[in-house]
């Protein structure tokens, strides 16, 4: 967002902001720009901690494999709300005493 706005100094719609303006988009870039180096700073830091010497890149075979893990447990997780959702149906209707009612039309 804050380097959006920082690239729009340069056209005709920022010569039109405030002087406050301008000062505000460059100071929420360059807030932004000390956030991420923070956070790689912080990554280098682990990475050496931990002795990681190669990041994944999406062509690693141990990426490709992680993510397969990552996408199995977003379908399990995914099914399993699924079945919850039916068992909660199934109770409701229980309370409801219509848990045979489709039954009927079948038995024609």
């Amino acid at each position: 967002m804050a380097n959006t706005e920082y690239l729009k100094l340069t056209t005709a719609e920022a010569k039109k902001w405030s002087l406050q303006k301008t000062a505000s988009v460059r100071a929420a870039k360059r807030t932004s720009a000390e956030a991420v180096k923070l956070q790689e700073d912080a990554i280098l830091l682990f990475e050496e901690e931990e002795g990681i010497e190669h990041r994944w890149l999406p062509q690693d075979d141990k990426y490709i494999q992680s993510m397969r893990g990552v996408h199995w447990s977003d379908y399990l997780a995914a099914l399993q709300k699924i079945e919850r959702l039916i068992v909660r149906r199934f109770f409701e209707m229980e309370k409801l005493n219509m848990a045979n009612v489709g039954k009927y039309f079948y038995a024609v």
